[in-house]
């Protein structure tokens, strides 16, 4: 499926569907929560409040994608899902993968129900009689179980609901703004 706009855009379900982003193709905005492209001069973008925006760049085949994990998808692998999708489509080879993970909800303030149990065996976090969740950690296992080198994560560190600087729906519920994550592959003229 391929989508083609401006800015490549998708609209984020909170699933594990992954798009290519090509220019001059269809218009219509895809469903998905990973976009990859190998256009230059071609931005991609996604929206986070509290999920993970994940950043992925193979400086080797030149392609870039963004993931949109939510715990949702994270349950569905989508950072694993978004990485095999650039090894089939683009012949990425995932120890040359880089990966920067932006601001997100920390375990600091991710509490969640005991029905995390039956999605996640790792990263619950039990604190003063309350569970947590430790989302970016939970993408980071992903990343190296699918052979990301550790070298090659990068971590923002910054926590969405801590700093007032960024758009928090945990914190700030229905009236809470998107924080954008754009890349783009530029032209070298």
């Amino acid at each position: 499926m391929s989508v083609s706009q401006a800015v490549c855009n998708i609209k984020q379900v909170h699933g594990k569907t992954v798009v290519t982003a090509k220019k001059g193709s269809a218009s219509a905005i895809a469903e998905a929560d990973a976009i990859v492209t190998n256009e230059h001069d071609l931005p991609i973008v996604i929206r986070t409040a509290d999920c993970l925006p994940i950043f992925l760049l193979d400086p080797q085949e030149h392609v870039i994608g963004l993931v949109h994990a939510g715990w949702k998808g994270t349950k569905e692998g989508i950072v694993m899902k978004t990485i095999n999708f650039m090894r089939e489509n683009f012949f990425s080879k995932t120890n040359a993968i880089k990966a920067a993970l932006g601001p997100a909800i920390r375990s600091c303030h991710y509490e969640v129900g005991e029905e995390f149990h039956d999605s996640f065996k790792r990263n619950l976090l039990p604190r003063n009689g309350k569970l947590y969740f430790d989302l970016i950690q939970e993408n980071k296992d992903q990343l190296h179980e699918i052979g990301v080198l550790e070298k090659n994560i990068f971590d923002s560190g910054r926590c969405s609901v801590c700093d007032q600087h960024y758009f928090s729906h945990r914190r700030d519920g229905a009236k809470a703004g998107r924080m954008l994550s754009l890349m783009m592959i530029k032209s070298e003229d």
